[in-house]
């Protein structure tokens, strides 16, 4: 009976990974994880790049750099992290950062995603909004990221054992009406770490963009609701 109570005591001061999202198509909330919470996120850094992007929103240029990052993690896969930071906005009138795209990244619905607030950054998105039929993912940002802000290290938790440059991302304003260009970024992938972006087809961009009014009406709606 005593052993069976310090076994029971034990198991309670294990971090139980709570904060583990398995993505779904469509909006996924996003409540912020850690290492202490799910010990598998730690690792080695293996790539690590910055890349500056700006575009015209409101009445001015929003500008910043995102950080792209591969982490061998302690499990053995890669994982990999986005990060804005350095951000300013030239303009008066209201703009800020809405969303983080990151297209063909291969399927996303069942990886465990989320945003680390044991890392630098000064706010995580909330939603992670998952289009299913391209393999590509918004890391959404409901109240806006604005200029003098960063965000925490967004992340997508893998099996994979090899990775290449073959994905892309994209950052868009908070009404989807304003995008930068595409920059390549890293992905799982089936051999060697080098590789070329794929760009997105037209009709590609066509499912993106519906996809983007829906995430943005139903977030309209959630804001519609009373408290």
């Amino acid at each position: 009976m005593g052993n069976r109570l310090v076994v029971a005591a034990a198991l309670a001061l294990v971090p139980a990974a709570a904060n583990a999202v398995a993505l779904v198509p469509g909006l996924n909330n996003l409540p912020g994880t850690s290492v202490a919470a799910e010990p598998q996120l730690g690792g080695l850094i293996v790539e690590d790049e910055s890349v500056a992007f700006s575009f015209f929103t409101g009445n001015g240029i929003f500008g910043g750099n995102v950080q792209s990052r591969v982490i061998l993690s302690n499990d053995g896969t890669y994982d990999f992290y986005w990060r804005i930071f350095g951000t300013g906005y030239s303009g008066t009138t209201p703009s800020a950062v809405g969303a983080l795209r990151v297209g063909n990244f291969a399927p996303v619905v069942g990886l465990n995603a989320n945003y680390r607030t044991d890392g630098l950054g000064d706010i995580g998105p909330s939603l992670a909004f998952v289009f299913n039929a391209v393999g590509n993912i918004n890391f959404i940002f409901d109240g806006g990221l604005a200029g003098g802000q960063s965000s925490k290290f967004m992340f997508l938790d893998t099996q994979a054992t090899n990775y290449a440059r073959t994905a892309f991302f994209d950052v868009a304003n908070t009404a989807n009406t304003a995008a930068t260009g595409t920059f390549a970024t890293f992905a799982p992938a089936a051999g060697g770490s080098g590789g070329t972006p794929v760009v997105p087809e037209p009709a590609t961009w066509a499912l993106m963009i519906a996809g983007f009014g829906l995430a943005g009406m139903t977030l309209r709606r959630r804001r519609a609701l009373p408290a």
